[in-house]
């Protein structure tokens, strides 16, 4: 798992080619990234050239959120394994 905080001035795409680019082949499964309603224009068009997922927008969430319902969806997984 990996989420990128970042400040208002920062564009989304900026923002997300760093951690998604460090991806290299890790991660092969990966076909969702959360964004906020910024200018994602620019961010589909590297997403679909570079990797093979798709952005979806969210409402502004903060990094500790997205880490807390990220662990709640891995224990559901593994309690169902």
């Amino acid at each position: 798992m990996a989420v990128v905080v970042t400040v208002a001035s920062v564009e989304d795409c900026d923002g997300a080619r760093l951690p998604l680019s460090r991806l290299g082949g890790a991660c092969k499964k990966l076909r969702l990234i959360w964004v906020d309603g910024g200018d994602r224009g620019q961010l589909l068009d590297w997403a679909a050239k570079h990797r093979s997922c798709r952005p979806q927008v969210v409402p502004r969430a903060s990094e500790a959120l997205v880490q807390i319902v990220m662990i709640r969806l891995m224990l559901r997984r593994l309690a169902r394994a």
